[in-house]
């Protein structure tokens, strides 16, 4: 029997370190990780302290970044803001040497069983399957507009569009990243979620003028059912203003329906200039 294709790695071991690898990186400045790659670090380390208590779920995730995360050791720090019965709220954060890169609120609620009356608003319906849809990766569609594009995360992005990939703000598509935490496992589909929370600003990207985009400087992801497949459904618009920021939300789905939402703030950026070869 052949065996699965194991998702690439992100990061490598080291005691209480993770090292990223190349594959963590992002597109735009070298050495420094993709916020997909953090968000996943941290969807990893949020639900190894909710296993712990096999009675909660994680209902949210809300990610802050500092700064920009680079290429080297990371250390991560767990802090226990409330540890109730019904509630459970840490602090996670991550650094790189003594620096504060980036922080992370995971806050996780008692599951109990009820019955939901019948006149209770339903989650959505499924999106059209992802398997009647034609795939396109994410760096070559990159690479028709910067063709330097260097080989990291976002080379693994499998798309399904449902709507245009055209940079307007609105975006409907399928999403698949077989990326792996640490080598030699497969990430659940709660850490994957984490990973693909970071591509709202990816499927609602709005180009404002040439040069201009627009970055993301958190991640908030908020759910009310685990993922149970490798597929992501992701509806995200950004509502950008005149006054330089504004918001992407994104209604997200598995094969069943719905399963939750991602906020992400906005904010205006000129794109790098890259250096011309030597």
């Amino acid at each position: 029997m052949t065996q699965p294709t194991p998702w690439a790695p992100l990061y490598t071991r080291d005691g209480d370190l993770f090292l990223p690898t190349s594959l963590a990186n992002g597109p735009w400045h070298g050495a420094v990780l993709h916020g997909s790659a953090v968000a996943g670090l941290f969807g990893f380390l949020a639900e190894a302290l909710v296993a712990e208590h096999p009675t909660f779920m994680l209902n949210r995730l809300t990610l802050d970044f500092m700064r920009p995360v680079p290429n080297a050791p990371l250390r991560s720090e767990c802090l226990a803001l409330r540890d109730g019965g019904r509630l459970k709220l840490w602090q996670i954060r991550l650094y790189a040497g003594d620096s504060l890169m980036a922080q992370a609120l995971a806050l996780a609620q008692y599951r109990d069983d009820v019955a939901v009356p019948d006149i209770a608003p339903r989650a959505p319906a499924p999106l059209p399957h992802h398997s009647t849809l034609d795939e396109m990766l994410m760096a070559e569609w990159m690479r028709t507009r910067r063709p330097d594009v260097p080989h990291s995360i976002h080379s693994l992005l499998e798309i399904r569009p449902l709507s245009p990939w055209n940079l307007s703000g609105y975006g409907k598509c399928w999403l698949r990243l077989p990326a792996a935490i640490l080598a030699g496992t497969r990430p659940s589909p709660l850490v994957h979620l984490a990973m693909l929370a970071d591509m709202g600003n990816g499927a609602a990207h709005l180009d404002l003028a040439p040069g201009l985009g627009t970055i993301n400087a958190d991640i908030t992801l908020s759910l009310y059912r685990y993922p149970e497949s490798d597929w992501i459904g992701m509806q995200a618009e950004n509502l950008f203003q005149p006054h330089g920021t504004g918001i992407i939300h994104a209604r997200l789905y598995d094969e069943q329906g719905g399963i939750g939402h991602v906020m992400q703030t906005v904010q205006a950026q000129r794109k790098a200039k890259r250096a011309a070869p030597a």
